[in-house]
């Protein structure tokens, strides 16, 4: 019976009590809610559901209009997404990625400029070296040679050979098609990057 079981777990002691600083303020929250409404719990949890449902059949057709603005690419992916009910949640909960659903319509940035979502802070490191030090020729060598070993141990392994054999494969293929120039032997390498 879970309003027994209910009922018996608000008499015992909060087993999260000397750790509570630690959990995250959600499930803090979350664990609130359950102990302070007890048996309510699935009642409360029903009429959420139910206004959830009513949001979701009202804004149906913008899901449908902003559906029609997806490329391609990414319909498949994103055909069982709710867009319009997404972007409601977002506002309503003061969510703070504000790019979330133009990025889940039009696909996530992830090579270039990645804009800032709202959530994460850029990290600001302070550089180890000055431009000098990481442009001399002496440091381009040490990396090129550091890059030169990991690749030459990686191809000398199993999953390392596989892979290798899988990228020159594509490498040759895609030449073939005109998509890509290559591939370069080490000294071509150095006459093209000077390293």
């Amino acid at each position: 019976d879970p309003f027994e079981h209910m009922r018996r777990a608000q008499l015992r002691s909060d087993p999260f009590a000397d750790n509570a600083a630690r959990l995250p303020g959600a499930l803090r929250g979350a664990i609130k809610f359950i102990v302070d409404q007890g048996t309510e719990v699935p009642a409360i949890r029903e009429r959420q559901r139910a206004f959830l449902d009513s949001a979701a059949t009202k804004l149906a057709p913008l899901t449908v209009t902003i559906r029609e603005q997806v490329p391609l690419l990414l319909k498949d992916i994103t055909a069982p997404v709710h867009f319009a009910l997404i972007a409601a949640l977002v506002d309503a909960t003061g969510y703070p990625d504000f790019l979330f659903v133009h990025d889940l319509v039009f696909g996530f940035v992830n090579v270039g400029r990645v804009p800032s979502r709202g959530i994460f802070r850029p990290e600001r490191r302070e550089a180890t070296k000055d431009q000098a030090q990481v442009f001399a020729p002496s440091s381009k060598r040490a990396y090129y040679a550091e890059v030169k070993t990991r690749l030459e141990h990686a191809a000398k392994s199993t999953s390392g050979r596989a892979s290798a054999d899988f990228i020159w494969a594509a490498t040759l293929a895609e030449r073939e098609l005109g998509h890509t120039v290559g591939p370069f032997t080490a000294m071509q390498m150095h006459e093209l990057f000077g390293a």
